[in-house]
């Protein structure tokens, strides 16, 4: 009797089972979604609106280059091609001195890039150039790249918070977005021009992005040890302004410039 129970339940089971698999529909869809990549994840905090934006100036560069390139990586979903796939990008127009093609950049759709703009064969990610054009025009006004995943009947716009760049070029010092995103801040204050110059002049760093994420990223003892060399710099070279009868160190706007928060 224990036996034929037994029996029964694991037919209902197999029958249930059964119900199920047939109600249950393979995924399948062909489409593919594009975004560009960040190394976080919704259990790591809060996502951040300015992680994507950044800046670069041509002042870093030296007074021979005529181009600079940036680099972001684009990830896809859905499944894996055993085939090359293209990709491509478009701008956004912001209405704020926005960056022109052929001019401030090269442009997306351009000859040169088309190779490089390709997810390769099973891969699912890929880094891809933004070639920046060094414009007289820079040097006056800085201007803005916006930039997103264009639909292209094989990739897909993927998720809307990852979809959008921005970038602000310059041929000045312009601000790093790590300088108000990180603890950077807390060491050294609100951004100026002629503050970051003189970060410059004194360490022979450039105090952009990279520099400052790799700092504030590092040995906090190490990052200790460079405020307080530089606040004494400050006060060293201001005594010496002081002396000339130049007063102390100041932004352009007369805002005197100190090290702190």
């Amino acid at each position: 009797m224990k036996r034929n129970v037994l029996y029964i339940l694991c037919g209902v089971c197999l029958l249930t089972m059964t119900a199920c698999e047939k109600e249950l529909e393979l995924y399948n869809t062909q489409d593919s979604w594009l975004n560009f990549y960040y190394d976080w994840t919704p259990e790591e905090g809060e996502w951040k609106e300015e992680w994507t934006r950044n800046s670069y100036s041509f002042v870093y560069d030296g007074s021979d280059a005529t181009e600079h390139t940036e680099y972001y990586t684009v990830e896809t979903m859905g499944f894996l091609s055993d085939k090359d796939r293209s990709f491509e990008l478009e701008q956004v127009m912001t209405g704020n001195n926005d960056a022109q093609a052929g001019i401030h950049y090269v442009p997306f759709d351009d000859a040169t890039l088309k190779s490089l703009y390709v997810i390769r064969a099973g891969e699912t990610k890929a880094e891809i150039p933004v070639i920046l054009k060094r414009d007289a025009s820079l040097k006056e006004a800085d201007v803005i790249l916006q930039f997103r995943i264009k639909d292209n009947g094989i990739f897909k716009p993927g998720y809307e918070r990852f979809q959008m760049r921005t970038l602000t070029i310059s041929d000045k010092l312009v601000e790093p977005t790590a300088w108000s995103t990180t603890y950077f801040f807390y060491y050294f204050g609100s951004y100026g021009p002629v503050k970051h110059q003189f970060l410059i002049d004194q360490t022979g760093e450039r105090f952009d992005n990279e520099y400052i994420n790799n700092l504030m990223n590092g040995d906090s003892g190490y990052v200790n040890y460079i405020y307080e060399k530089l606040v004494r710099q400050l006060a060293e070279y201001n005594a010496e302004r002081e002396a000339q009868g130049l007063g102390v160190l100041c932004e352009a706007d007369g805002t005197p410039v100190v090290l702190s928060y």
